[in-house]
């Protein structure tokens, strides 16, 4: 878990039977670890909606009054990332977990992965000694450091 400005990111593998395509309503339960549990609860306490009245148009159709800032009272951010271990290829979204029938208030994808041309596919296949597609051959990111200012003692 990451913890940053409040808000706690945790990283959550899709099923391996899923790979980069997860059902994001019926490929998660929250109630396998007590964590993702306790932070989809603090999401939908956070975002609950208005209870709805016999007759009232369907959900996603009611106004939500006051969901911009509502929404913002949601801390639990879940990075969901799933992968075809034939091809190699990932896929990533960002997704606010509930504890309600979707399992999501919302999903949004990060990333997905496209095949290169004349990338291996079958598990056993070895990139070429001079394939520059291996992960040794990849230019080394140059991270940007900065310190932080101190303060003097007394300001």
């Amino acid at each position: 878990m990451l913890h940053s400005s409040g808000v706690d990111i945790r990283l959550v593998k899709a099923p391996h039977s899923a790979g980069r395509r997860p059902s994001f309503v019926g490929d998660f339960d929250w109630d396998d670890t007590e964590a993702r549990r306790a932070a989809a609860n603090r999401n939908s306490a956070a975002y609950a909606p208005a209870p709805r009245q016999p007759g009232m148009d369907a959900l996603f159709e009611v106004e939500y009054p006051g969901a911009e800032q509502a929404v913002l009272a949601c801390r639990d951010v879940f990075i969901v990332w799933g992968a075809e271990l034939d091809s190699g290829l990932t896929a990533g979204w960002l997704g606010l977990p509930a504890m309600n029938a979707n399992h999501w208030l919302a999903v949004t994808q990060l990333w997905w992965d496209e095949p290169t041309p004349g990338q291996a596919t079958i598990i056993g296949i070895e990139p070429r000694p001079n394939d520059d597609s291996t992960f040794g051959h990849r230019p080394v990111p140059a991270p940007s450091i900065k310190l932080k200012p101190r303060h003097a003692e007394g300001s």
